[in-house]
């Protein structure tokens, strides 16, 4: 593909950070962003891509189910991004990681012991530029951690196969 594309998926609700999406997306040439969730935020997340002049790089895809998600991060996304100021265990990120989609999140919250690579959170345009930066570099170095390629990541992968929450493939 000529456009890498960026995933978030989750609730649209101040903490979780979309904003800071956006507006990293708007240092990224090249990407689109795929949001996938719904909540009250939605309205001021358009207006922020509307003044930041990248709305047509953005696609609100309202609430998908499990597998539709799981097909998308499969498919479509080389970039999933967590950008959440608070999530002590988002389970989002470990089925991101274990289907070997690399993960960029802010260095608060659970995610980055779930497969994230951490930025650093500091002033808000030092983030921006931060997300930004690990956005570009998590594509350059392929899967993170948790990403299947090793003993962690097959356990994990394992486990959410076994509960339902990712497919099994043809390997399993």
């Amino acid at each position: 593909r000529d456009t890498r594309t960026l995933l978030y998926a989750g609730r649209l609700l101040p903490f979780k950070g979309v904003s800071l999406a956006i507006e990293a997306l708007s240092r990224l040439h090249g990407w689109r962003l795929i949001i996938c969730g719904k909540g009250p935020d939605e309205k001021r997340l358009r207006r922020i891509a509307e003044g930041l002049s990248i709305r047509d790089r953005l696609e609100f895809r309202g609430w998908v189910d499990r597998d539709e998600l799981a097909r998308i991060m499969r498919d479509e996304a080389d970039v999933f991004v967590f950008p959440s100021l608070h999530d002590q265990a988002p389970l989002v990120v470990a089925e991101a990681t274990a289907i070997g989609l690399p993960v960029v999140s802010l260095d608060r919250g659970g995610a980055p012991l779930l497969g994230a690579r951490p930025v650093e959170t500091r002033s808000h345009a030092r983030t921006v530029a931060a997300l930004a930066r690990a956005v570009q570099e998590a594509y350059g170095s392929g899967p993170g951690m948790f990403s299947g390629r090793d003993e962690q990541g097959r356990r994990l992968r394992s486990l959410l196969v076994e509960r339902g929450l990712l497919e099994r493939t043809p390997e399993e």
